[in-house]
């Protein structure tokens, strides 16, 4: 029989007669068939009955056991999902091999032959079998069960759960890793007679046990069976199943304190090994160390280029902040010209250059009188102060350099103190060095001076002037001790030795905590506790065995707690800090500055690193080091000294096993100005599990050339938070603080977090107000941010970007529904005019258009989206004005044309054009280029021609004039009008978009139809013609076109005042680059039409013109020119408002001077005045020229009272004028 494909598609079967049937029709007609496909989307539901396949069963769609029985003889490949249920799967003699692809959970798989079978698992996959696993062959006559995988030496596997069972006996077995229950084969008897050797190949499973310590004591860790000592051997890998027991042993100066991760509790640990587990023994030291290290303040990170970076998974100081958190507030002030160190117990005059204030007469060192003298002459001033009994002390000393030390942040520079120091005579011209009393063992004629602008010490000769700083135990209890320098001997300042008594130097007063004896202790596992501070180090000091750059010492820490390098058995290494580094100095000794017979090994010259930058404005690229050999401290250049790593751990640090600001801070974002950001974070306790236990506030502060500037408390939105504190969600224990933006600059601001245990973190945020985003629908706040490049997709066709590509990338994880409106403020200087600017959006491969409005005067562009990807703003090449209506008509002696226009973003003004024959020649009638109002507002303009003569007929031609200086005319449409006889309504022509006119109007075209069509049909000279016949009726004056439903008389006779002196060519409006070179406009045109124009036309009589615009709102503004300006005698741009029932109306008169006008508007009695339009130009030529403005409000309340107010926006001349 043929091969035959049977294929379930979009077929459900729930119910056991729906399967009957299906089995009937495959039994009965499909025995020899090549197996069943369930198709994409299909599901086949065996339910309790069997289902017999002797070839293939392919899983497209879905398939369930649920409890029946599925026997199969060919291959079983699961491309979409199989439902076990509780059901079995039988792999039947027949086919030979097989294959088993895909991934599947069976409830029970069985594959028993008795003729020989090979079942081919896919190679990397796994099988998984919750409940019976059998897999037999035929012992006795040798017919195996051969299992393969699919790629020679591929593993393949086969997963039993704990709980189930397996029947294995005569296989064949290669390539494959078998888990579970038991091992396989199980009894020795089921291998039968093959050859253990070669075929007899499934794999023992096995798991890794590793063991780790914590805490600020030492001991060991053993495990039973063998296999675990750590010290040195901190995991091993045991067998599925094996139970393992692990020992605890502290060593003498410890105690051990419990388990942690697999176990718990401080009896013994009993852990089964049937997954990967890890155990954490922590030991604690029997001895308290005698004094804690504090912090050194730094709470920012730095990469090797200095640049500012997020302090996570990065080990340095700035993250992981080790030692005992500073009092608040860290000073007092004694009001007695004295300042009380809260964290050290040290008291300090307020002053900090005292001899140049108290005594510059002391001061004949050097320069006389500014404080700065020899070392000696430091010490004998002190000595002086003790004489005097100084503010009613007489136990001032000079202070050590472990002193001088403890005043220093190394979060801040110039001056390197914590920012609520109290000191004053600080100078911000000269440095600010100071002598200590401790003298440099190396060299004996030098002595340690620290800069408080950077914090760094180093010796110098005690023949160099230097300034005095004294200080002096307070008696209060302080948070920290200072220990000891180690300094016994003193020195005169040739470096010989004398007596200490009475000199006040270090080694007299030795001020501090006395230091045990023996200083170090050793483990016995690789590493030595220093028994002064409590901290753990490892006992080489030179661990990679050569120096490294800075990255790659903390690099080489993080690989240690990794484990890929020996770690002793602990994973809480780091990168000491400089406060930890410069405790294990002993200023009693050199080469090496430490304490005599010190266990530490391979101690090299030159220095060790420590995890601490310097900071802006210094050299962030560099970190500090420490020079064990002489003690001094210098800083190394990240990316290319070479220094060594010598790891620390212990001490204190933060109760919390994880901190650090989440996502969405993104320094490498741009923030939108104005929005509000949600910072989040999560604290872990030490077992790695979140919780909600610490206060915490945020701060935030200006970041100017790399310095913090002051902080101030940050504001919420939305009433979440109370005050600057941060709140915890309960439910997935993060802490949340909606920061408002609203009243930041635009900069670039640094947020730090402050826990009530002292812990700081930090992160940056760039605040642009290029860029907002306004969601109308959004149902899920989040956060806005977007970068800014050159690079991207070229602009739309007959577009073009600015003098620089700008591309914004938006980005936003808010949830919001249908569309958002994207406004951004772009540079006007980039382009040669805005008013042909477009918003664009890259989507779905192409620039789509989204412009919905543009803001000259504030110079910001919005557009509405519902995704968000790349955004540029582009400038129009060409933009044709739009108009939709235009008329003339006659009244008495002169001619009204009149136009309207839905378009003219790309619009400087018009120019109107005159002929008594359709052919031409057309002259200008304009004096002057009659100013556009240019945007997306719809606009209508009304001029007047007076100069016309009764009983003749006239061409009128519209021509518009862009931002390059091209004319563009617009639709021909020959338009003659009647003759009105006295008492007749006047007459006239109107024209709309393309339209040639009403049928009446079109059979008056006919005569010049032949003139005409030529201009028609010539390429880029679509004109717009207008003939206008004026009646014979008796002279009259030329007037503005004035409305009289909304002018009121007085404004009426102001607008009808006769116009005398227009002159002037405007090169706002026609830039050189246009190629007018500042000629008179009517004469720079004739270069750019196709029509002869006569040149420097002068109209005989007078002509005006006024403009109508609504705007988006709906109000109309009404602008008319004032003809008699040199009878003007009231004050320019004075308000009149009136008030009608649905509205108020605003006039004022506007002259030179000015690019334009905005109208404000408040309530009245309220200061918070807002923009109610926006830029309305001023239409003059000249100074001379004065026009009425009347604007229309109609978005008033009724029953509201207002206070308008207008701005003058003055011309780039004139702001010139004022600079």
């Amino acid at each position: 029989m043929g091969r035959f494909l049977f294929t379930l598609i979009k077929m459900r079967c729930l119910l056991s007669h729906c399967l009957i049937l299906i089995f009937l029709f495959l039994t009965a007609s499909m025995a020899n068939a090549q197996g069943i496909t369930i198709g994409s989307g299909a599901i086949l539901n065996i339910n309790d009955g069997t289902f017999i396949v002797p070839n293939n069963i392919v899983i497209d769609g879905e398939m369930m056991a649920t409890t029946g029985t599925i026997n199969v003889g060919g291959n079983w490949i699961n491309n979409g999902t199989f439902t076990a249920g509780s059901g079995t799967v039988n792999f039947i003699d027949g086919q030979s091999p097989v294959e088993i692809s895909g991934t599947s959970q069976f409830y029970n798989l069985n594959a028993v032959t008795t003729t020989g079978k090979q079942l081919n698992f896919e190679a990397a996959k796994e099988q998984k079998v919750t409940n019976l696993l059998k897999l037999q062959g035929d012992c006795a006559s040798l017919k195996l069960l051969a299992l393969r995988s699919t790629i020679p030496g591929q593993r393949a596997q086969i997963n039993l759960e704990n709980t189930g069972t397996q029947d294995i006996y005569a296989v064949d077995v290669m390539d494959h890793h078998a888990t579970g229950q038991w091992l396989a084969p199980y009894f020795p008897e089921d291998i039968c007679s093959i050859d253990q050797g070669n075929n007899i190949k499934w794999f023992l499973y096995t798991y890794l046990l590793s063991v780790s310590k914590n805490g600020t004591g030492n001991g060991t860790v053993t495990s039973s069976p063998a296999g675990i000592n750590c010290g040195a051997d901190c995991s091993e890998t045991y067998t599925s199943g094996t139970i393992v027991t692990l020992t605890a042993t502290p060593d003498g100066t410890s105690t051990f304190t419990g388990w942690s991760g697999a176990c718990s509790g401080t009896g013994g640990c009993v852990v089964t090994m049937d997954v990967a587990k890890s155990v954490t023994a922590t030991f604690e030291a029997l001895i308290p160390a005698l004094v804690e290290l504090p912090k050194t303040g730094q709470i920012d990170c730095y990469d090797i280029n200095g640049d500012w970076i997020p302090c996570n998974g990065t080990g340095q100081d700035g993250e992981i902040q080790a030692g005992v958190p500073w009092p608040d507030p860290r000073f007092t002030d004694n009001v007695d010209g004295t300042i009380t160190d809260n964290l050290t117990g040290l008291m300090w005059p307020e002053d900090a250059n005292l001899m140049a204030t108290k005594d510059p007469g002391f001061d004949t060192d050097g320069t006389s009188g500014d404080g700065m003298v020899r070392w000696q002459r430091a010490l004998n001033y002190v000595a002086q102060l003790n004489t005097q009994a100084y503010l009613g002390y007489t136990d001032w000393r000079l202070p050590n350099v472990n002193e001088m030390e403890g005043l220093i942040s190394f979060g801040r520079s110039n001056p390197s103190l914590p920012t609520d120091h109290m000191f004053t005579s600080l100078s911000t011209s000269d440095a600010n060095i100071y002598w200590s009393s401790t003298t440099a063992e190396y060299s004996p004629s030098s002595a340690f001076l620290i800069s408080i602008d950077t914090g760094s010490y180093d010796a110098w000769p005690k023949s160099s002037y230097f300034k005095v700083w004294p200080v002096r135990t307070s008696g209060i209890t302080p948070v920290i001790k200072i220990p000891q320098t180690g300094q016994k001997d003193c020195y005169n300042t040739t470096g010989a030795t004398i007596p200490c008594a009475g000199t006040g130097q270090d080694g007299d007063t030795r001020a501090g905590v006395p230091w045990p004896d023996p200083r170090f202790g050793d483990n016995g596992n690789g590493t030595v506790t220093d028994r002064l501070t409590g901290l753990t180090w490892a006992m080489d000091a030179n661990l990679p065995g050569a120096d490294t750059a800075w990255q790659q010492a903390l690099d080489y820490v993080a690989a240690m707690n990794a484990g890929t390098y020996p770690n002793f058995g602990y994973t809480d290494w780091r990168l000491p800090n400089i406060k930890e580094s410069q405790s294990l100095v002993d200023y009693g000794n050199y080469n090496p500055a430490l304490v005599l017979n010190h266990p530490f090994l391979d101690l090299p010259n030159g220095g060790h690193w420590s995890s601490t930058s310097w900071i802006p404005p210094e050299n962030a690229e560099v970190a500090w080091a420490i020079g064990i050999t002489n003690g001094g401290m210098s800083g190394g250049v990240k990316s290319g000294d070479g220094f060594h790593v010598w790891p620390v751990r212990g001490g204190w640090y933060s109760e919390y096993g994880c901190f650090g600001l989440n996502p969405p801070i993104k320094p490498d974002k741009r923030y939108t100005l104005g929005s509000t950001i949600p910072v989040k974070f999560h604290l872990c306790n030490q077992s790695g599990d979140y919780v909600c236990t610490a206060g915490a506030r945020i701060y935030i502060a200006q970041v100017i050339d790399g310095v913090v500037g002051q902080e101030m408390e940050g504001v919420s939105i939305g009433g979440a938070n109370e005050g600057n504190i941060f709140r915890c969600d309960e439910d997935d224990k993060q802490y949340i603080f909606n920061l408002s933006t609203k009243d930041l600059t635009e900069r670039l601001w640094q947020i730090r977090v402050e826990l009530d245990d002292g812990t700081e973190f930090t992160g940056r945020i760039i605040l642009d107000k290029r860029v907002k985003v306004d969601f109308q629908t959004g149902t899920q706040s989040g956060e806005t941010t977007f970068t800014v490049s050159n690079s991207g997709p070229p602009p739309p066709s007959g577009h073009n970007f600015g003098a620089e590509p700008t591309y914004f990338d938006i980005s936003t994880t808010t949830i919001f529904s249908g569309s958002a409106e994207v406004c951004i403020t772009y540079d006007e200087t980039q382009f040669r005019t805005e008013r042909s600017l477009k918003l664009f959006h890259w989507e779905g491969g192409s620039w789509k258009n989204i412009t919905t409005s543009i803001d000259t005067m504030a110079n910001i562009i919005c557009g509405e989206t519902t995704s968000f990807s790349p955004f540029i703003v582009a400038e129009e090449l060409s933009t044709a004005v739009t108009i939709s209506n235009i008329s003339a008509q006659t009244n008495g002696d002169h001619v009204i044309i009149t136009w309207t226009t839905s378009f003219e973003i790309d619009n400087e003004g018009f120019i109107v054009l005159r002929s008594e024959s359709p052919g031409g020649p057309f002259t200008p009638i304009t004096q002057v280029m009659i100013p556009a109002m240019g945007g997306g507002f719809k606009a209508t303009y009304t001029f007047t021609d007076g100069n016309v003569e009764q009983g003749k007929t006239y061409y009128y031609r519209l021509q518009d004039i862009d931002s390059r200086g091209r004319v563009t005319a617009h639709q021909v449409i020959p338009v003659t009008v009647d003759v009105a006889r006295k008492g007749e309504s006047p007459q006239g022509t109107t024209g709309q978009g393309n339209d040639k006119g009403s049928v009446s109007q079109q059979s008056r075209m006919v005569i010049d139809k032949d003139t005409v069509q030529n201009e028609i049909d010539k390429p880029g000279s679509s004109m717009t013609w207008v003939s206008v016949t004026v009646s014979d009726n008796e002279s009259k004056s030329s007037v503005v076109e004035t409305d009289s439903a909304t002018l009121q008389e007085e404004d009426a006779a102001t607008a009808n005042r006769v116009y005398k002196d227009v002159s002037s060519t405007d090169a706002e409006k026609l830039p050189q680059d246009a190629g007018l070179q500042r000629q008179p406009l009517a004469e720079a045109i004739l270069d750019s039409g196709d029509h002869k124009v006569e040149s420097q036309h002068s109209p005989s009589g007078p002509s005006s013109f006024s403009v109508s615009i609504e705007d988006d709102k709906g109000n109309l503004i009404l602008v008319s020119r004032v003809e008699d300006t040199e009878s003007i005698v009231t004050k320019a741009n004075d308000l009149k408002v009136t008030e009608e029932s649905d509205r108020v109306v605003i006039t004022w008169e506007g002259r030179g001077g000015v690019k334009g006008f905005i109208l404000h508007r408040t309530e009245k009695g309220k200061e918070n005045y807002t923009p109610i339009t926006n830029l309305i130009p001023y239409f003059g030529q000249g100074d001379k020229d004065i026009f009425i403005y009347r604007f229309s409000d109609n978005s008033v309340k009724q029953g509201t009272k207002y206070d308008y107010r207008l701005e003058m926006v003055p011309t780039m001349l004139e702001m010139g004028k004022r600079d």
